[in-house]
């Protein structure tokens, strides 16, 4: 059955109620399965099933940075033999790299050695290879259901059944996996993305109700709250229908309009006014910007040109190839004075990517960062930049800032200058790839961890980025961080096992360019008074205070 209307319902609880997980079930995951249609590709459910069982706590794999093997023979063997399927280590096939520790301390090695974990590692490649050897001979013969994968996640519910939120992570995931790996529908797998990010961010969000399938004015609704009204508008596929409790922010619509900004990705707020809360629940739709993942505007007096980078996965065309094809026509006059780059709800994507648009913004031969593991991979820029270095730029970062998205607002941090305003980011600095599994035909894939993102400061992204301002809700301004991983300069913080060494800048910031970063610093600081949100003026709060940020910069 054909997907014609997707929306996604929003519901906004007290800030006492921060720490809420989604309410995401098996009923709801039937019901994304039955939006999907009939589903026979057994890959796509040993995804599903898979995905279901990450969230598990750490005893039941054997690292965090495992390899991940799709689909898992002794899984398979069980559901052949329709035993009890055998949810323990390596039985899943979660091998880990030899190269690197778990991140977190498992069963499977504690207590052990040096030594006696390079011996660990060696038999769980051997594992590999003889499960690899298995899948060449016998996956033909191998089936996969939708009762098999009721089962794995069935036994995995009863695995976390004290925690609410593993088992809505859990669903979460693998409907995410299930509407990937089968009929690829844009809209829905967008809508799981949506949940997902609100699942893991720590915010006064809530959602209930988290699909809505639309179709010829009925409503079917994935979770169990239903709208109490609907807004006298015409929806429309894409929509995102926001169902939000006024009542808590009586009196605080700067509080309430920065919550939703930071929070929910594909939200304008165009069409709200303050006035609204004297309601008690406000729903309005707003639409989609998929057509604009990446935009850059002229702003107001035109001096300021704002870049926003949502994602860096989407479409036939790279963020970094469509900043290049509007850039020129838009300093075609004239020159900007002042750069303000917002990569706020920009949960990453491929490395590639967020590598081509630093190099638009960093000069050349800058060993900014590496992906660390068994083969090193050393990020270097290689080309003129497109944008002029002389101009100060703020970088706008959240708590759904992730991934390549977090290697570019640190890249620019370090070798730029720039000035990162909002939240700590998510800090998830895994990079991934996927390739097929040898001997199978290319029917099934293996999920690789390459290795994670250390920057040429000789810091890790593996943990949240902090803003060097962060924005207070409750004064609507900003408050400078004394983190040291914000204020001091790169070249200060390069560690022995850094990747500052080979030509060019070597990892390292020049002089000069850190004396001008730390002038700006103490520059906002001294300003920080004159820095306040302004309700009646266009924008969010955090824009609004990256652009008086920059104001004051150019003013120096």
């Amino acid at each position: 059955m054909p997907i014609r209307r997707l929306c996604v319902i929003i519901l906004l609880v007290p800030a006492l109620l921060w720490a809420t997980p989604v309410d995401f079930d098996s009923q709801d995951f039937d019901k994304v399965a039955e939006l999907i249609g009939p589903q026979s590709d057994k890959l796509a459910m040993v995804h599903a099933a898979n995905q279901g069982l990450s969230v598990l706590p750490d005893h039941w794999m054997v690292a965090p940075n495992a390899l991940d093997l799709s689909p898992c023979e002794p899984i398979y063997g069980a559901v052949q033999r329709r035993r009890s399927i055998p949810l323990q280590p390596y039985s899943m096939l979660q091998l880990s790299d030899p190269s690197y520790p778990p991140r977190k301390k498992s069963d499977a090695w504690k207590g052990l050695s040096e030594s006696g974990r390079k011996t660990e590692a060696l038999r769980l490649q051997k594992l590999q290879s003889d499960c690899s050897a298995k899948f060449s001979e016998s996956w033909k013969s191998l089936s996969f259901t939708s009762m098999d994968l009721d089962r794995v996640l069935g036994l995995a519910q009863s695995n976390c059944a004290s925690k609410e939120d593993c088992i809505s992570r859990m669903y979460l995931e693998a409907a995410d996996s299930l509407a990937r790996h089968s009929d690829q529908n844009a809209e829905l797998i967008d809508a799981i993305g949506s949940a997902k990010a609100l699942a893991k961010s720590q915010s006064a969000l809530r959602t209930s109700g988290l699909l809505l399938h639309w179709q010829d004015h009925r409503a079917t609704f994935v979770g169990t709250d239903r709208p109490e009204q609907w807004p006298d508008v015409d929806l429309r596929a894409g929509d995102l229908v926001l169902q939000l409790d006024a009542k808590p922010f009586t009196g605080r619509p700067d509080q309430l309009m920065e919550l939703l900004q930071t929070n929910a990705k594909f939200i304008s707020l165009d069409t709200f006014r303050p006035s609204d809360l004297r309601f008690r629940t406000i729903q309005w739709p707003t639409r989609r910007l998929a057509e604009e993942e990446v935009s850059l505007l002229r702003w107001q007096d035109s001096r300021l040109l704002l870049i926003t980078i949502h994602s860096f996965r989407f479409g036939n065309e790279f963020p970094a190839t469509i900043i290049e094809n509007r850039y020129g026509a838009l300093i075609r006059n004239s020159e900007p004075g002042r750069l303000l780059l917002d990569l706020r709800s920009n949960v990453g994507g491929p490395l590639d990517s967020a590598k081509d648009c630093v190099e638009l913004f960093l000069d050349p031969e800058i060993l900014y960062a590496t992906v660390a593991g068994d083969k090193p991979d050393k990020l270097r820029t290689t080309s003129i930049p497109l944008v002029n270095q002389d101009l100060p730029l703020v970088v706008l970062i959240d708590a759904n800032t992730s991934g390549t998205a977090e290697l570019m607002a640190a890249a620019l941090r370090d070798y730029r200058n720039a000035i990162l305003i909002g939240f700590p980011t998510a800090g998830n600095g895994a990079i991934t790839q996927q390739k097929p599994l040898p001997g199978t035909g290319s029917q099934y894939i293996l999920r690789q961890t390459l290795g994670y993102l250390k920057m040429g400061a000789g810091y890790s992204l593996s943990e949240p980025l902090p803003p060097d301002f962060a924005f207070h809700s409750e004064t609507g301004t900003l408050v400078p961080l004394r983190s040291s991983e914000s204020a001091r300069p790169a070249s200060d913080t390069a560690g022995p096992a850094g990747p500052n060494t080979g030509a060019g800048n070597n990892g390292k910031v020049s002089v000069g360019s850190s004396q001008r970063r730390n002038s700006y610093l103490q520059l906002l600081q001294k300003n920080l008074k004159n820095l306040r949100y302004n309700s009646e003026q266009p924008g969010s709060p955090l824009l609004q205070l990256g652009i008086q940020s920059l104001q004051i910069l150019v003013q120096k």
